[in-house]
């Protein structure tokens, strides 16, 4: 098992990294924005789903293959740019429309599962930062690697869980307060999307 010091200070150094605004959490708020507190907050539960798969890749030795080829990273990167972007331009296609036309039906609880699924594991960055910090964490009179560093990246998820979806709830309050106005609410709608489409831009480029 991973010592009680080491596990302190893994869960100090994953509150300062999810306390940083990062993909996840402009993607969370953008979604918030969009499409309202349900959709983000099943999307954040996707994605931390995504970010636990890609904890188990690299307790098993997959994420430094990854880590290791350029191209690979570069690809997964250009998918994932291009989901968001398309889920951007999707939610401002959504957006409230004036009395009298047809509104969009309500989005189901898989999809929003699955887009933050797709999302989270198509993160080149995260893959790589826990490439980077669960090895030296771990503790050879701990045991196996694999449960330690499996116990270790669980424990960022699930920080990383609550962060994430306290985000989505304030962007989600904030475009609630709008809700009287259904002018008001198409533009947060509009922001949102436009939100997620930056987002995926910076990381097709990044």
């Amino acid at each position: 098992m991973v010592a009680l010091n080491s596990l302190a200070m893994f869960a100090v150094l994953s509150l300062a990294v999810v306390a940083v605004p990062g993909p996840s959490v402009l993607f969370a708020v953008g979604r918030a924005l969009a499409e309202g507190r349900r959709v983000a907050l099943l999307t954040v539960l996707g994605n931390t789903v995504g970010l636990s798969i890609q904890v188990l890749l690299v307790a098993v030795g997959a994420g430094m293959l990854l880590a290791g080829s350029d191209d690979l990273l570069a690809l997964l990167r250009l998918l994932g740019a291009a989901y968001v972007v398309w889920l951007g331009l999707a939610a401002m296609r959504r957006r409230p429309r004036p009395a009298g036309l047809a509104r969009p039906p309500v989005m189901s609880t898989v999809r929003p599962l699955r887009d933050g699924l797709v999302v989270g594991l198509a993160n080149p960055k995260s893959m790589l930062f826990l490439a980077a910090v669960l090895p030296p964490f771990v503790r050879t009179e701990g045991g196996p690697a694999i449960p330690q560093m499996l116990l270790l990246g669980l424990l960022f998820c699930a920080i990383a869980l609550v962060g994430d979806g306290a985000w989505a709830v304030a962007a989600a309050y904030a475009r609630d307060r709008l809700a009287s106005d259904p002018r008001r609410l198409a533009w947060c709608s509009v922001a949102g999307g436009s939100l997620m489409v930056c987002l995926g831009l910076l990381i097709a480029v990044g």
